[in-house]
């Protein structure tokens, strides 16, 4: 039978926790009505709670009691803590709740702000402090839920109480959920913020300002803004070192760069970034990583250019089949895919052309969407919709190879390329500048 259960969000509560220095924090009430087994699934450790969740994605009449457990932002944040996988784990588990229950994820960040207004001073190191916060900010951003993701990072941003350093780790996050989402005027005062803060910030990093850089050539080629998108990644390309920047800022900076360069038609770049973001993402994290699958999807994007038609479907496909694989069917489905949406559609609408202009393909999709899910959309944006706006940039570049007259058979799909060093890109990069 059901009834009320106090929840207390206290970092010292617990079996469920994994071993940390956090000090004990403000308990949240929180109450709901839940039944037995909520109740002892919130008691379990961490490991073991992950393998009930895991379960209960494949049982729809479950669904409302892990709802319940993954509304609460303490074991949400506990997960991202504890869980070496949560980003795929959690991103599986919001998939499935979106689908079965319908705004989820606007809950949870609504139940976050709610506990945020009650206790607005937690250390940097409590579970919905700083650091966790700009965790959940940043997973919700790379997952595609950008308007929770602006929401929470906003609140990260608060957090940081004006130091600078921190203040830039969130910036350069937020600035990519507002560019992805088409929030262009937000984008725009946040990119202003970057370059005023860094400017009378005695020493920022390397590596994060390599991050910055790159954060702002995407928010630019979003805008289709290439010439600036292109500096903003010599930038972050000069900063690149092995051992100072993560892969991932290697691998970004790698792809962000190499898709201005296609705009600025310079090919032979473009193709010896993209194919090595493709090896770095390899080697580093795998043929199975949703990394290689990001980089493959800016393959295909290259091979499209290259007037590539075929070989930009087979390596589409392949991504595809890696989201399938990690993510579940619901990964691939517009309504809450996972990769690079935008492209896709921007592919299919190859298709289309026979039947009609890009135009039209576009109106088509907006409105079948507006009319199939419009009234059931809470505060979270629709993906499709999103992906329909980003396609600006890419019809932009299409026409500039169009224009160019590189749109002629020159390129095909090739094996994984051997990973070079970083040094090596860099001059290979620029002797061909020149």
């Amino acid at each position: 039978m059901d009834h009320p259960l106090e929840l207390q969000l206290s970092s010292s509560n617990s079996s469920s926790s994994c071993s940390t220095q956090d000090s004990p924090s403000p308990s949240w009430t929180f109450t709901q009505q839940k039944g037995t087994l909520t109740a002892v699934l919130e008691q379990l450790p961490i490991p073991f709670m992950i393998n009930v969740l895991d379960e209960m994605c494949h049982l729809p009449e479950l669904a409302q009691h892990q709802r319940q457990v993954l509304s609460n932002p303490y074991n949400v944040s506990n997960i991202l803590r504890c869980e070496p996988s949560a980003r795929t784990k959690l991103t599986v588990y919001f998939q499935w709740l979106e689908k079965s229950t319908k705004n989820f994820v606007w809950t949870l960040t609504e139940n976050i702000c709610h506990f945020i207004a009650l206790y607005p001073d937690l250390s940097d190191g409590h579970l919905l402090g700083f650091r966790y916060m700009l965790k959940l900010g940043t997973f919700l951003m790379e997952a595609g839920w950008y308007a929770e993701a602006i929401i929470l990072l906003n609140i990260a941003k608060g957090q940081a109480k004006g130091r600078s350093i921190k203040t830039l780790q969130v910036l350069k996050v937020l600035v990519l959920a507002e560019s992805l989402s088409n929030r262009d005027e937000a984008a725009f005062l946040t990119i202003s913020e970057i370059h005023s803060l860094a400017g009378i910030t005695k020493v920022v990093p390397m590596s994060l300002t390599a991050e910055l850089h790159c954060a702002l050539a995407a928010s630019y080629f979003e805008n289709c803004e290439f010439n600036a998108s292109y500096q903003q990644g010599l930038l972050a390309l000069q900063l690149l070192g092995e051992g100072i920047c993560p892969y991932e800022t290697m691998i970004g900076t790698f792809r962000q760069l190499g898709r201005s360069c296609i705009a600025k038609q310079r090919l032979f770049q473009a193709k010896l970034l993209i194919t090595q973001a493709v090896s770095w993402a390899w080697h580093s994290f795998g043929s199975t990583s949703v990394v290689y699958a990001e980089a493959l999807e800016d393959y295909a994007f290259y091979l499209l250019m290259m007037n590539a038609y075929d070989d930009a479907m087979k390596v589409v496909t392949e991504a595809k089949n890696i989201y399938f694989d990690v993510y579940g069917y619901l990964g691939v489905q517009a309504e809450l895919a996972q990769g690079n949406l935008a492209f896709r559609l921007y592919l299919e609408s190859y298709g289309y052309q026979e039947l009609g202009s890009l135009d039209q393909y576009m109106e088509y999709i907006v409105d079948l969407e507006d009319n199939r899910r419009k009234a059931h959309l809470g505060g979270s944006d629709d993906r499709q919709m999103l992906a329909v706006g980003r396609m600006r940039p890419l019809v932009a570049v299409g026409d500039i190879c169009k224009v160019g007259n590189v749109m002629v058979p020159r390129d095909g799909v090739e094996n994984v390329q051997p990973q070079m060093v970083v040094n090596d890109v860099r001059r290979l990069f620029f002797t061909n500048l020149l």
